[in-house]
């Protein structure tokens, strides 16, 4: 990553390889650049504190740099930083994400797939899981995932 243009070399600098899980969203960049809301961080703290992840598992990597795709060549840098990161598990949150990461897979929530030869979980959109409901939806559906990094079954 050391010929990586701003911002990507400052988000790669944030990260630890090998943790099992990556986050992904369409705000991640903004969050990764200092510029998240408090809402944002706040829900996703409580669905890690939901799923009890244990402590240095999880990366954020945005599949692109600001709120807007900038530059067409920055899924080569969101491929190029999970190929660097090596998850198990990509949470893709949201059907904006998916369509820049994987635009041929339609979006339907809860479910995953194959990706880079990890697994892909395709979750709502960040705003939807404000709603309560859908949020212990969402946990529930990353509760096995979880539950494997912590030696359960």
């Amino acid at each position: 990553g050391q010929d990586w243009p701003e911002p990507w070399r400052g988000f790669l600098i944030k990260t630890q390889p090998h943790r099992p899980l990556l986050w992904t969203y369409p705000e991640a960049g903004l969050d990764l650049a200092g510029k998240g809301t408090k809402a944002r961080s706040e829900l996703i703290r409580s669905i890690i504190s939901a799923l009890m992840l244990p402590a240095g598992s999880s990366n954020f990597w945005p599949h692109r740099s600001g709120a807007q795709r900038n530059k067409e060549d920055e899924s080569e840098y969101f491929l190029a930083g999970v190929r660097k990161l090596g998850p198990r598990f990509i949470l893709v949150f949201g059907a904006e994400a998916l369509a820049e990461i994987m635009p041929e897979v339609a979006f339907k929530e809860y479910v995953y797939v194959n990706f880079e030869g990890r697994v892909l979980l395709i979750l709502p959109a960040m705003d939807k899981l404000a709603n309560p409901a859908e949020r212990e939806a969402c946990v529930c559906f990353l509760t096995p995932f979880a539950k494997s990094l912590q030696g359960g079954s």
